[in-house]
């Protein structure tokens, strides 16, 4: 900071001796001192083209919003500076007044751009701008410039005149300098304000840049005669400016050039090498070594989310780096471990075995298996990895780590700790990618609906709910199946606005039941654990209720065991439902994590136990057991059990034996259309008794 201030007083004072020698000593007419008079110009115009292309290259390194515009608008200013010096050239050498007059008002355009790019710097939030959106600006602010070149060019003689020394421009020059005056002034005491609060290095350079650029317009506007000294340290004191304001901007800000070069190549956080850097040491590796198998191992830290949810980002930052430590203790030297991002890891393995690779995944398995302590929580971090190799499985730096992400995805669902990748993973994968992309035009198009699934009550022998699943009938693909796109919709976050389509159509539907005379009827509706977390869950859910205008009691919202693992969040959630009526079914129960200490906090209505639990109820007796104990602790719960996936007889009455109070399943009847069930409701009494 101090040395950053000596080298400002430093400049400050040299200016200042030529400030008093320009003012002491005559003025100057010789066809020299014009030429030098030009070159200090074209040095301004060269300075602040510096400052645009600093802005580029800052935003191709960090997709800085900020610098980017400030950078565009320094592109303006150097294409008006560059005419306003053409134009002030011939005014030296012809005393043409046209000129004259066209030559004031490219350099009011250059200071109302230099102006905007200062404003924009103090005021812009440094947000990072897509780059779609980014290589627009660049061009816009060049052809916006061009126009203005062209306007001025054309129509510049209408326009008001800006010279001292005209009669007719004494009222326009001066609201235009008082108001660049008091906007300067204003940024002045802004910046100190800055200063003051940060301390901050650039907001003082900043501060000199200010005080040069209204000195620079104070002389530039001021003197009347275009060869006077003071003239030429106007320009000294506009390039000295820009200068400033460009070190301010790009050589002392936190992502300076030099620190983004040094950067760019490393992760922050954890001082590994970043995606880019990764893909050039598998690029060398292949180059150097053509015949030798190069693997790529692809990582991330299962329920990573949730850690950085219940403790926060910065307690996350430490384990990602604690994950960095265990790891590279046990790594020989010639390896590469990258953060491609997130939570997201890969280690590049040079040239060896099949079994060494797999001792490998195991070692670094079990390394991150021995605990974290971490804010008096114990951590024990699994990873599911997926291993790629070269040349075997891909040709290209990009292809390796894609395909070896695809193979740790594939072990993630099959629950392998370790996976090879194979040819028939790309292909599921781009069915996935297939499957998202029609999705997310399935509900533009109309290809989703709802069938309906009766629940039966074993003692009253009545149809009492209905349960909404949803269905997607491509016009080109046909019928895709729940389990292949429902999936798909959770991973992709489609699953969000689906989710209020299907409990809109849900509830639609039971107030069409209802105003035929169906009132008993209610209907249940699959939630998902999406859906459920997001913060205006509950205010959508009154939301539809209340467009639909159906009595929230008929309506039961079924979530899954794992929904409720984090239930601190998840009881006020169900707490506000069950206030406004709603009924709580806990889904596939049996399957997840549920332990009787905290399922009695949670307010709900029914336990829905598993199909799989059901299929073999009555040949297999651990199943028989598991159903039996169920059902004696939801009694002792005092709450009601639904048991789904019925497909005999022997299995209903085995459970209206064991005291199950409702059931559901294709023994009954088949999901159907709401046309159709009216027609099925006699067949399905049938069947109960």
């Amino acid at each position: 900071m101090t040395k950053t201030l000596t080298k400002n007083f430093i400049v400050l004072g040299i200016i200042s001796v030529i400030s008093l020698y320009l003012l002491i000593v005559p003025a100057h007419h010789s066809q020299e001192f014009l030429w030098f008079h030009l070159l200090l110009e074209f040095f301004s115009v060269a300075v602040a083209y510096s400052i645009a292309i600093q802005g580029w290259t800052i935003y191709r390194l960090t997709y800085s919003q900020k610098r980017l515009w400030v950078g565009a608008s320094f592109l303006s200013v150097a294409l008006f500076e560059l005419f306003h010096t053409i134009t002030f050239s011939n005014i030296i050498m012809t005393a043409s007044n046209e000129l004259i007059h066209l030559s004031s008002w490219f350099w009011l355009l250059a200071r109302i751009s230099a102006a905007i790019g200062i404003v924009l710097y103090l005021t812009l939030s440094d947000t990072k701008l897509t780059d779609q959106k980014g290589r627009l600006i660049y061009p816009g602010a060049l052809l916006t410039s061009i126009i203005f070149i062209i306007a001025v060019l054309i129509w510049g003689q209408s326009l008001p005149a800006l010279n001292r020394d005209v009669e007719t421009s004494g009222v326009f020059h001066d609201i235009v300098d008082h108001s660049f005056f008091l906007l300067y002034a204003g940024m002045f005491i802004a910046v100190v304000q800055k200063y003051m609060t940060t301390k901050k290095q650039p907001y003082l350079t900043i501060l000199f840049s200010l005080l040069f650029i209204n000195l620079s317009d104070i002389i530039l506007t001021m003197v009347i005669n275009p060869s006077h000294n003071l003239i030429f340290l106007g320009h000294i004191y506009r390039a000295l400016a820009y200068y400033f304001l460009l070190k301010a901007i790009f050589f002392q800000s936190d992502d300076s050039i030099e620190n983004m070069v040094e950067q760019k190549d490393n992760d922050h956080l954890t001082g590994l090498p970043n995606r880019l850097l990764f893909k050039q040491k598998i690029q060398e590796q292949m180059r150097d070594h053509p015949q030798e198998a190069t693997a790529v191992m692809s990582f991330d830290i299962d329920r990573f989310k949730k850690i950085n949810d219940v403790l926060g980002h910065e307690k996350g930052d430490l384990i990602l780096k604690e994950v960095v430590k265990k790891i590279k203790k046990i790594l020989p030297q010639e390896m590469t471990l990258s953060r491609l991002g997130g939570d997201e890891f890969a280690l590049l393995v040079p040239y060896i075995s099949k079994t060494s690779l797999i001792n490998l995944a195991n070692n670094i398995i079990r390394e991150l298996k021995k605990p974290v302590n971490l804010s008096n929580y114990e951590f024990e971090l699994e990873i599911n990895i997926g291993i790629a190799c070269y040349p075997f499985d891909a040709k290209t730096p990009d292809d390796l780590i894609k395909n070896a992400g695809i193979a740790m995805l594939y072990g993630k669902k099959t629950n392998q700790p370790y996976t090879f990748f194979k040819q028939f993973m790309i292909d599921e994968t781009q069915e996935k990618a297939l499957i998202e992309q029609h999705l997310r035009k399935a509900l533009e198009h109309n290809e989703l609906s709802l069938v309906y699934q009766p629940q039966v009550n074993l003692k009253s022998k009545d149809i009492i709910s209905m349960e909404a699943l949803l269905r997607w009938d491509h016009k080109h693909l046909g019928s895709i199946p729940p389990g292949k796109f429902i999936p798909v919709a959770e991973e992709s976050g489609l699953i969000i606005d689906i989710g209020k389509w299907v409990l809109r159509q849900a509830c639609q539907q039971l107030h069409k039941w209802h105003s035929v005379g169906m009132t008993s009827l209610e209907v249940s509706v699959n939630i998902s654990i999406r859906q459920f977390s997001q913060p205006d869950f509950v205010l959508y859910v009154k939301q539809i209720i209340n467009e639909t205008r159906i009595a929230p009691n008929k309506l039961t919202l079924e979530i899954t065991e794992s929904m409720t693992m984090d239930y601190e969040s998840a009881i006020p959630i169900l707490e506000r439902l069950k206030q406004m009526g709603i009924k709580i079914a806990i889904d596939d129960f049996g399957t997840g994590y549920s332990s009787l200490s905290y399922l009695k906090k949670l307010p709900i209505d029914y336990l829905k136990i598993d199909r799989s639990f059901i299929q073999d109820i009555e040949k297999d007796a651990d199943s028989c057991s598991i159903v039996e104990t169920i059902i004696s602790m939801a009694k002792h719960l005092k709450v009601e059990v639904i048991a789904e996936g019925i497909e005999s007889r022997e299995q209903l009455n085995l459970l209206l034996k064991k005291g199950c109070d409702h059931v559901q399943g294709f023994y009954l009847s088949k999901p159907l259309v709401p046309e159709k069930f009216k027609q099925q409701i006699e067949y399905i009494y049938k069947k109960i008794i």
